[in-house]
């Protein structure tokens, strides 16, 4: 993904604190899966069957691991802001799943 710097790591739990530690560049494409318009459905959605992408945009990325706790994973980005592209705009879907 050029242009975007991925990072993973560990997270710690200390009298009710989250941290954020050992954080490192990481390769590992199954934390980083880019999916275009026409990719279809979600295969891991099983119940409300949701598309890959949000309507009317070209991609979408899922950001994570399918590992319960310990890890995190972060990906950035910047870019220069001109007065004629000022205007951003992203949509967001958060999706947790616990099959406990």
């Amino acid at each position: 993904m050029r242009g975007w710097t991925m990072t993973e790591g560990l997270t710690r739990r200390n009298g009710g604190v989250t941290t954020f530690v050992n954080e490192r560049q990481s390769s590992n494409q199954d934390y980083f899966k880019l999916f275009r318009a026409n990719d279809g459905n979600d295969e891991k959605i099983n119940q409300s069957p949701i598309t890959k992408t949000y309507k009317n945009s070209g991609f979408s990325l899922r950001i994570g691991n399918i590992v319960e706790g310990g890890t995190f994973q972060k990906l950035k980005t910047s870019f220069v802001v001109s007065p004629d592209q000022a205007f951003f705009q992203y949509h967001f879907a958060i999706l947790l799943q616990n099959s406990s």
